[in-house]
């Protein structure tokens, strides 16, 4: 079994060498809806453990702050194109602080 950089770089390679090629265009966006709903797929899935984790879906048991910061994040993703890995850090420490605040700990 080849290591996956490998297989990555070969099919970097591959599409490098080919990419004008009218097919392996049509192929790639014959893909485009196929990956759009895999992550939009993750994204709900994301947003349902974050919103009730493994609890049923009743009002008591929804986290409201990890859906405010859910919403805040995909926002400012969207609008002003942050860092994702920047967002993620301020969602944790928005989290923590406002957790500790409250006494939620």
């Amino acid at each position: 079994i080849f290591p996956s950089c490998i297989i990555v770089s070969l099919l970097a390679f591959i599409y490098y060498k080919y990419k004008n090629v009218s097919v392996l265009q049509g192929i790639l966006l014959s893909l485009r809806p196929a990956v759009v709903a895999l992550i939009a797929g993750a994204g709900i899935s994301l947003l349902r453990t974050v919103a009730v984790g493994e609890e049923a879906l009743l009002p008591e048991n929804v986290n409201w702050l990890g859906i405010v910061l859910f919403a805040a994040a995909f926002i400012v993703l969207r609008k002003w194109k942050w860092n994702p890995i920047l967002v993620m850090l301020l969602c944790g420490i928005a989290n923590l602080g406002i957790r500790v605040i409250l006494g939620n700990v």
